[in-house]
């Protein structure tokens, strides 16, 4: 249905979403001409395996948008540490958000 609509309104920018739970399925999307895609769960789900290499991965498939950051890639610890340092700042200072802001961390234990 969204490649439909990018042919009728190809002024307009389509992000597609649901069932991408591989980069070669993001690599069909990007090769039919989406603009986007959203990998929510896969990224909630395995975020080690997925987004681990997805910096790498965006480096060599759009290097215009997202040139080779040279940036280390984290442990899950030092990602643990500075996400609690995060949510420490937070919660200090609107408590009501814990909850919220802990999510996160709770998928990347999993």
């Amino acid at each position: 249905f969204a490649y439909r609509l990018m042919k009728d309104l190809p002024h307009l920018t389509f992000t597609v979403n649901g069932a991408i739970d591989s980069y070669s399925k993001i690599d069909q999307h990007f090769d039919r001409g989406i603009n986007g895609v959203m990998v929510g769960r896969m990224a909630m789900n395995n975020p080690w395996s997925f987004l681990g290499p997805l910096d790498h991965y965006l480096s060599l498939k759009m290097p215009h948008i997202f040139p080779f950051s040279g940036v280390r890639c984290l442990t899950p610890k030092q990602v643990v540490h500075e996400y609690l340092d995060y949510v420490y700042e937070e919660i200090s200072s609107d408590p009501s958000h814990t909850k919220l802001i802990l999510t996160p961390l709770f998928q990347l234990l999993h």
